[in-house]
């Protein structure tokens, strides 16, 4: 199926927003797809796999537009962008002197 072609493609080169938008168009025309087959064909790319940040908050503004296996990765990538921006308690305490 040209989709899963696709989602292999993208998942090579996920900066790639063409083949990001072609994989949204094919999977809004799609009445019946199988997901859980996907996301097990796909799984083992999702784990080395990152999006561009700015690219997933697109994929998660609408998530239901693309195929789990992508989400679960936008949604993955959004989660390591927060943590990376994460600053210990202490350390804001400090700075902000929260405690003289």
């Amino acid at each position: 199926m040209k989709l899963e072609f696709l989602i292999k493609k993208y998942l090579s080169n996920t900066s790639d927003e063409s083949v990001l938008t072609e994989i949204q168009n094919m999977y809004s025309k799609i009445n019946i797809y199988d997901q859980r087959l996907n996301y097990y064909l796909f799984r083992r790319r999702i784990a080395s796999d990152r999006i561009p940040f700015q690219i997933a908050k697109r994929i998660m503004a609408d998530c239901k537009k693309f195929p789990k296996v992508i989400a679960v990765l936008a949604e993955r990538s959004c989660k390591i962008n927060a943590n990376e921006q994460l600053k210990p308690v202490g350390e804001v305490a400090e700075k902000d002197k929260w405690f003289e």
